[in-house]
């Protein structure tokens, strides 16, 4: 009896270490999942540190249209507009900056507890390579 509770305490240690092993394993090589990327240090890659326009967004205007559904012309578009027959509310281009990388919550001393949507803007200049 004590060499069958061994035994079976043996194989349930290694089904208990395999188990998880074998679903890692399967959850990389789903074909339904986009592949992993590979090898992220050998690329060309564009640092995006510097200067960033932010602007804070209590209310989520942003995003939301007055019926708190995604509005398709949201803060992220930021269209180019005249101010005579479109107009915009907010200005990305006379915004206050940030430096980034960093965080708001220690930029300026009212942002301490600040735990909202704030909306970033940087211009950087790239060229899509055609392979």
């Amino acid at each position: 009896m004590r060499e069958y509770l061994k035994k079976t305490w043996m194989l349930a240690s290694l089904l208990w270490i395999l188990l998880p092993l074998g679903q890692t394993v399967s959850a990389q090589s789903n074909p339904k999942l986009d592949p992993l990327i590979q090898n992220v240090y050998g690329r060309k890659t564009i640092s995006l540190n510097g200067n960033w326009s932010y602007l804070l967004d209590q209310l989520e205007v942003g995003y939301y249209n007055y019926r708190r559904t995604p509005d398709p012309n949201g803060f992220f578009k930021d269209p180019a507009v005249d101010n005579v027959t479109a107009y915009k509310e907010y200005d990305f281009d006379s915004a206050p900056v940030m430096a980034i990388p960093g965080d708001w919550n220690t930029w300026e001393d009212r942002f301490f507890f600040y735990e909202g949507t704030m909306w970033f803007k940087h211009k950087f200049l790239y060229k899509k390579d055609r392979s």
